[in-house]
């Protein structure tokens, strides 16, 4: 699966989880930047009265989006151009899915519910890609 990154966000557009893949002579997303648009396009949707932005599609990425209920988190997934839409989202299900099951255990606004998110979240995109864990990918968990 063609994956560049995936990003969960806390309720205000903070960035509590990110794995990005860089590639040389790619563009190099910044998190903080990936979640403020997400946030403002977000509050848009809300303001015309539409429940939530789903998908934005870029000259050569898409990034789909999907609101987690339960856990009040936004999930990003940005992925080439030429991936399936249907793939895209079942890929975000699958993360939302790991996300509700942390979420039985641990209150997601609290650091250990991030801290708890990051093996199975790793594992998983790790899975999606096809790779080894310690592969060259920036992987990191972010304080809040």
């Amino acid at each position: 699966m063609d994956v560049h990154g995936v990003w969960i966000l806390d309720q205000t557009g903070k960035v509590i989880f990110s794995y990005e893949i860089f590639i040389q002579g790619s563009e190099n997303y910044q998190s903080a930047l990936l979640a403020n648009l997400v946030t403002v396009l977000q509050q848009f949707a809300n303001q015309i009265g539409k429940k939530e932005i789903k998908l934005i599609e870029l000259s050569n990425s898409k990034i789909f989006i999907q609101n987690n209920e339960f856990t009040k988190n936004h999930m990003v997934l940005r992925c080439g151009k030429d991936i399936l839409h249907n793939i895209g989202y079942k890929a975000l299900d699958n993360i939302k899915n790991i996300l509700d099951e942390v979420a039985k255990d641990f209150n997601p606004e609290l650091k250990e519910f991030h801290e708890r998110l990051r093996i199975p979240l790793e594992s998983y995109i790790n899975e999606l890609l096809q790779v080894e864990p310690q592969s060259s990918m920036k992987k990191f968990l972010h304080d809040f």
